[in-house]
């Protein structure tokens, strides 16, 4: 992870590609200022047990992720929301767009959700299959 800016109120965004053929999750990093984030949607959803995971892929690299969020990512690229000029959907995953290995870029962005969550275009509850 690039470090966050935190007085320019960035994060990280995760766009999703809807390419359906790859099977696997593909996506990529961006960074957005929270004062003009552009079009996103806030995904909420249960992390799951932290031992079931899947592969997934961010920038061409693996990232270990709970089967719950990859259960969320395949039916949110089923929806092909449009929120930006490609064929991806923005999405703000706290598991993806959150280091969480730095304590203090976490404790920064959970102070940051509630306007991280009204800024979004919407917001999707995943509850699981």
């Amino acid at each position: 992870y690039k470090p966050l800016d935190f007085d320019t109120y960035e994060i990280r965004l995760l766009q999703l590609h809807w390419d359906p053929e790859i099977g696997g999750i593909r996506c990529s990093l961006e960074y957005a200022s929270l004062i003009d984030p552009g079009p996103y949607i806030a995904l909420s959803y249960c992390w799951g047990n932290p031992e079931t995971t899947n592969i997934m892929y961010v920038g061409g690299v693996a990232f270990k992720a709970t089967k719950n969020l990859i259960s969320a990512l395949r039916e949110i690229r089923k929806l092909k929301r449009k929120t930006g000029d490609g064929a991806f959907t923005r999405l703000w995953v706290d598991a993806v767009c959150i280091n969480q290995y730095d304590p203090q870029e976490r404790s920064h962005q959970v102070r940051n959700m509630r306007q991280i969550y009204s800024r979004a275009q919407e917001v999707l509850s995943f509850v699981g299959l």
